[in-house]
């Protein structure tokens, strides 16, 4: 199983290698992939540093991480980067690979606002890691996710990190 990890990793930080290293200890056969978001469509490209350095900061934090790779298929893509795109060509790539979602509780609370979300969850599992604040199944007055939805949330402990607090220090 590979796990597909999305985010603008802007920058990438010690959390986001703490959520992988709990989804591979879960998943003792699995591997992560860091899906490098080119242009996430919920954030001004003003905001994200150059591609570049993103992709070079995560390479330097991924060294000694064998079971952990980037992924740059959306560097190729059209932006804005919708998730369901880059799913999309990411199983045409690779059409043996068993691709399922790793998130924070963060994203899970906001999947009904994403692109065809609904055929997301439909054809991929998602493996999420529990954040302070973040609601279950997108309670709170959300809709609620469809019955077919495969999300399983990990048993960690809460991490309290965040790339927005990093940049700004």
């Amino acid at each position: 199983m590979t796990l597909l990890f999305f985010g603008s990793f802007n920058p990438v930080h010690d959390g986001h290698i703490l959520v992988a290293r709990a989804a591979l200890k879960k998943y003792a056969n699995a591997t992560v992939w860091f899906v490098l978001s080119a242009q996430n469509p919920f954030k001004k490209e003003s905001d994200l540093w150059d591609y570049d350095k993103r992709k070079s900061l995560l390479e330097d934090k991924l060294h000694d991480e064998p079971r952990m790779k980037i992924c740059t298929i959306e560097e190729s893509l059209s932006k804005p980067s919708y998730t369901i795109d880059t799913l999309d060509a990411i199983t045409k790539q690779y059409p043996t690979e068993n691709f399922c979602l790793l998130m924070g509780q963060d994203n899970l609370d906001e999947i009904v606002l994403w692109k065809d979300y609904e055929k997301i969850l439909e054809h991929f599992p998602i493996v999420v890691y529990p954040r302070n604040g973040g609601r279950t199944r997108c309670t709170d007055g959300a809709p609620e996710l469809p019955a077919y939805s495969k999300i399983t949330i990990l048993d960690e402990k809460l991490l309290d990190y965040s790339s927005t607090e990093i940049r700004q220090r």
